[in-house]
C-alpha cells in the first residue's frame, strides 16, 4: 500500500514539472495592453496616492474619482489608486513639492500652479489671461498642443503629465458692484491665488490683488479682506460663495486647465503596459469631463441666479480692452522665453 501511494506521488510531481516545462516554451505576450494586463502569473499590484484639493461633488472631484475606478477596472486590479481629496495631504503648493519629492506619487494643479511650484514660468503660457472664450477653445487647445509641451517642459523637472482635465471659464463674484466695464475693476479688492500668473493678470487691471488659500476665500469675502473673488462657477458654488457674493459678471478672463502628473521615478517605475492604460483611459477619461463640464457649468450658474445673485455678461468690446491691457503678460512669454511660435500656434488653435 505504501509503495503504491509513494508511486502515484511521483507520478503526481513529474506530470506538474512537465506542464512547468512546456509552459516555459509558450510563445510570448501580445505587446497590447489588454493581453499584457492578462498575461497568467502576473501576480504584483501597483498602489498609487493621489491627492488633491477639490471638495465631494466638484466636476474634478468627481473625474479623479470616475477616472482611479476605471484604472483598477481596466487594469483587471493590478492599479489601485488612493485617492486624498478635500486637501487631505496639504495645500495644492505642498501637494505639488511631495509629487516631486515621491512622497506623494500624484497630484494636479492648474498653469499658474506647476510653474510657481517648479520654478518653470513657461508652463504659465497654458494659463495666460483671455487665451479662450469658452469651452470649445480650450478643448481644442488641451487636445492638440498642451499636453505635449507640457509634458516636454515639466518631466525633466520631475513630474510626467499624463491627463488635463477643463476647470471651466472663469469669471467674477463680488460683493460691491457688478463688472460691465474695465474700469469697474479698478481700485477693486480681488482676491487671487498666490502666484505671479494671477498676481500680475490683476494688477494690469488695475484691481488691488489680495492673495489668499482657496479654502479662506468664503471667510475673506465675508469678512471684506477681499471685495470680489474670481473662479469658475462650478469652483463658486461648492465652496459656497454665491452665500456672500451679490453680482457674477461673465469676464470669461481665464480658462483652467487641471494638469494631472506623476513623481517622474514612479512613472518610469511602471512597466510598458500599465503606462500605455494610464494614457488610455486618461485619453478617455479627459474626453468624458470635457463633454461633461458644460452641463456642469450650467447647474451650477442656474445655483448662483437661484441665490439671488445677479448675473451680468461683459461685452466683447470691454473684454478687448481688458485683453489688451495684459499684453505685457504675453509679450513677456514671447521675449523671455522665446515662446513666439508656441503663442502663435496657440492663437490660430483657439481661433
Amino acid at each position: 500500500m505504501k509503495k503504491r501511494i509513494v508511486a502515484l506521488l511521483l507520478s503526481g510531481l513529474t506530470l506538474a514539472l512537465l506542464v512547468a516545462c512546456g509552459n516555459n516554451n509558450q510563445p510570448a505576450a501580445s505587446d497590447s495592453t489588454a493581453s499584457s494586463l492578462e498575461t497568467a502569473g502576473s501576480e504584483e499590484v501597483y498602489e498609487l496616492s493621489l491627492g488633491h484639493i477639490q471638495n465631494p461633488g466638484h466636476d474634478l472631484y468627481i473625474a479623479i474619482e470616475n477616472f482611479a475606478k476605471a484604472m483598477e477596472e481596466q487594469s483587471n486590479g493590478k492599479v489601485k489608486i488612493t485617492v486624498y481629496p478635500s486637501s487631505q495631504l496639504g495645500t495644492e503648493r505642498e501637494m505639488i513639492e511631495q509629487c516631486i519629492m515621491g512622497t506623494l506619487d500624484i497630484t494636479h494643479s492648474d498653469p499658474a500652479g506647476w510653474s510657481t511650484g517648479l520654478s518653470l514660468p513657461e508652463v504659465g503660457v497654458f494659463g495666460l489671461p483671455f487665451l479662450y472664450d469658452g469651452l470649445e477653445s480650450q478643448k481644442a487647445l488641451i487636445e492638440e498642443v498642451a499636453l505635449e509641451e507640457l509634458q516636454n517642459r515639466m518631466i525633466p523637472k520631475g513630474v510626467h503629465p499624463f491627463l488635463i482635465y477643463s476647470n471651466g471659464i472663469r469669471h467674477t463674484i463680488c460683493k460691491t458692484k457688478p463688472i460691465n466695464t474695465m474700469e469697474d475693476l479698478s481700485g477693486l479688492k480681488m482676491r487671487c491665488p498666490e502666484n505671479p500668473l494671477f498676481v500680475d493678470t490683476w494688477n494690469l487691471l488695475k484691481c488691488q490683488s489680495v492673495t489668499m488659500p482657496w479654502g479662506e476665500v468664503y471667510t475673506g469675502l465675508s469678512q471684506g479682506v477681499a471685495d470680489a473673488a474670481e473662479a469658475d462657477a462650478v469652483g463658486i458654488v461648492n465652496t459656497n460663495l454665491q452665500e456672500v457674493g451679490k453680482y457674477y459678471s461673465r469676464t470669461a478672463h481665464m480658462g483652467g486647465l487641471f494638469i494631472i502628473s506623476m513623481n517622474v521615478d514612479k512613472w518610469n517605475s511602471l512597466p510598458a503596459d500599465i503606462q500605455q492604460l494610464f494614457v488610455k483611459v486618461a485619453t478617455e477619461s479627459s474626453e468624458m469631463q470635457i463633454k461633461n463640464r458644460k452641463t456642469s457649468d450650467d447647474a451650477a450658474e442656474k445655483a448662483i441666479a437661484d441665490a439671488g445673485v445677479q448675473i451680468n455678461d461683459v461685452s466683447a468690446e470691454e473684454r478687448q480692452k481688458m485683453r489688451e491691457a495684459v499684453q505685457p503678460m504675453y509679450d513677456e512669454y514671447i521675449e523671455q522665453y522665446n515662446m513666439e511660435d508656441l503663442v502663435k500656434r496657440m492663437m490660430e488653435v483657439v481661433g
